[in-house]
């Protein structure tokens, strides 16, 4: 008897399950997913649907709408845009009740109203937060000569050499040190920052002390010194990273003295937060 009340309601999970297929009554959910190319600002996605959208250019970026789609059986409808770090969306507008989802670089609207059309539009722009990062750095290190500043499009780098921030064969910082990467984060709100990953690198020339018994350990302690100093002006401990690499990364030569030297030093990789933010969900539409 255990036996079969185990299965009983097996099967007739199963025939209910059976009885409303046969009678068309199971979920119809549509899903499409469109993928935004970072290198173009022409869209392309997944499914052949080039004819069902438009762009059109604005001061503010690319208008795209997705006109009148037909989904006469379907009870809920995704729409997916999978949009590249870099970039960012605003002003989405819909035709239909639905809802505008955001998760790192995917925006999603959801509708469940049985309507056998819908349209949405939005605005997709390239983010200028690492431009604008590099900008605010240029600034605060215009008096520190030795600071190079990099930029690959979804971080900036600083790097600084260790003879500007420590003293020969130490991990402490001195004064000089303290102020250099004070200016480094002078006027940056932490809250726009991601993540802060802070390398320290040396040359290949061995270092052997109680403190430090290899450049592992020098390197390690001289990307740890500048955290304080972070904590300090705001930021969290969850949004620093520290590393030593020893002389595994160079930079130069390490048979000439000037290669040496560039190997030599602190590297600060500012990551800032990409925004994805809808401020706009209504039946209204964009010009």
């Amino acid at each position: 008897m255990k036996l079969v009340s185990k299965i009983f309601p097996v099967v007739i999970g199963a025939f209910l399950f059976c009885a409303l297929s046969a009678f068309g009554m199971e979920m119809n959910i549509e899903e499409e997913v469109y993928v935004f190319d970072p290198m173009s600002s022409r869209p392309s996605h997944l499914l052949e649907l080039d004819s069902k959208y438009r762009q059109k250019e604005l001061p503010e970026g690319l208008l795209i709408t997705l006109p009148s789609l037909d989904y006469p059986e379907a009870q809920i409808i995704t729409l997916k845009f999978i949009i590249p770090g870099n970039w960012k969306v605003s002003k989405q507008t819909n035709s239909v009740p639905g809802k505008w989802q955001t998760s790192k670089n995917i925006l999603k609207f959801v509708t469940d109203t049985p309507q056998q059309q819908v349209k949405i539009q939005f605005i997709i722009s390239r983010d200028l937060q690492d431009e604008k990062l590099v900008k605010l750095l240029k600034q605060n290190l215009k008096n520190v000569k030795v600071a190079e500043i990099t930029s690959t499009g979804k971080a900036v780098k600083v790097a600084l050499p260790n003879e500007a921030l420590f003293p020969i064969g130490n991990g402490k910082l001195n004064r000089a040190g303290v102020k250099s990467i004070q200016s480094i984060f002078k006027d940056i709100r932490p809250e726009d920052i991601k993540e802060v990953l802070i390398e320290g690198h040396t040359d290949n020339v061995p270092i052997k002390s109680l403190t430090y018994p290899s450049n592992y350990e020098l390197s390690a302690a001289r990307a740890a010194a500048a955290v304080p100093v972070l904590l300090r002006l705001g930021f969290r401990a969850e949004q620093i990273t520290t590393v030593g690499y020893a002389d595994n990364k160079p930079i130069g030569s390490n048979t000439t003295s000037e290669g040496r030297g560039k190997n030599r030093r602190i590297e600060f990789t500012l990551k800032p937060i990409q925004k994805i933010e809808p401020d706009v969900s209504g039946k209204e539409e964009l010009p």
